[in-house]
């Protein structure tokens, strides 16, 4: 998993000294908790929250986390404060509204915190995209990420929205740095965005 102390500890060196030194964390979109907690176990000092809109995804988080011992807050309420660290991971492009929510993603990260964002690893041009794990991240986007945006009235970018739309998207919330990591994955795209 990308959000481990060894993966991090080259691609976002800064990030690692503030969660190891208890440091504020925020998975935004966390589903289950696999990421948030990924990091609590690498970072035990860090102060670990995950948020979701979903209910049943929330408590199946706190029941993980409680079954392994890890002390983190799970809600669905939107959390309060700004965080050194704000995850969110392959989310984006399921949004009805990206650049809202992004928006408020901003507003939670601390003037020198970081942003990580998992997006699956496409490029930007449809004819750059002819391999086996972009086709699945095509019947991924048409039978459910599309829909579901969509749906609610959103853009409908898909699982492969690639480096280029992201950065847009981003950039329009107001992060003035951007950059895709340096991270080894067959099927993931990495990056980090600052205030």
């Amino acid at each position: 998993m990308a959000c481990t102390r060894s993966t991090s500890s080259t691609a976002l060196p800064e990030v690692v000294a503030r969660l190891q030194a208890g440091g504020r964390m925020l998975d935004f979109g966390c589903g289950s908790g696999r990421v948030a907690m990924a990091v609590k176990r690498a970072f035990p000092a860090a102060q670990v929250t995950g948020f979701d809109i979903d209910a049943q995804s929330i408590q199946r988080a706190r029941e993980a986390a409680s079954g392994q011992n890890l002390k983190i807050e799970f809600a669905t309420a939107p959390p309060k404060g700004q965080f050194d660290l704000v995850t969110i991971c392959d989310c984006i492009h399921d949004l009805a509204a990206p650049v809202e929510t992004l928006r408020q993603v901003h507003r939670l990260v601390k003037p020198e915190g970081t942003l990580f964002i998992v997006e699956p690893k496409a490029a930007d041009r449809l004819e750059d995209n002819r391999n086996p794990v972009a086709t699945m991240f095509y019947g991924f986007s048409l039978f459910h990420c599309m829909t579901q945006s969509l749906a609610c009235g959103g853009p409908g970018l898909g699982t492969c929205m690639g480096p280029g739309q992201t950065e847009k998207l981003v950039r329009e919330a107001g992060f003035r740095g951007f950059r895709m990591l340096d991270i080894k994955s067959m099927t993931n795209l990495f990056y980090a965005a600052t205030p």
